[in-house]
């Protein structure tokens, strides 16, 4: 999840509020949280200690589409997760692994119904 340019992951779910933690917490010791309630009010707690030097983000999303559509039509044996990964690296090497990007989002598969037989 992104709020303001910072990432936060889910720490925990409880009667349709889901409460998260800063990414970067284990690394910067991060104390910021962010509670997203059912009605859909967003509750800032804490600050960052993460904030990086560089406050610019790099729009790389049709770079990274382009990237994606090379590396898929080069060979189509390879997992579509592995081919997002691998456009990540590029983009990452390209700017530099510092470098905040804003590109495309990994959609995962779902499986809602498998026919046997």
């Amino acid at each position: 999840m992104e709020h303001k340019n910072f990432t936060y992951s889910v720490k925990s779910r409880y009667n349709g509020t889901v409460y998260y933690i800063c990414s970067h917490f284990r690394s910067a010791s991060s104390p910021a949280r962010l509670i997203i309630k059912s009605s859909g009010a967003i509750e800032e707690v804490g600050e960052h200690a993460c904030v990086r030097e560089s406050e610019t983000v790099i729009e790389a999303t049709e770079e990274m589409r382009e990237v994606l559509e090379a590396l898929a039509t080069t060979d189509m044996s390879v997992a579509p997760s592995a081919v997002w990964k691998a456009a990540i690296r590029h983009l990452h090497r390209k700017h530099g692994e510092n470098t905040s990007l804003r590109y495309l989002p990994r959609h995962r598969a779902r499986w809602t119904h498998c026919r046997t037989g």
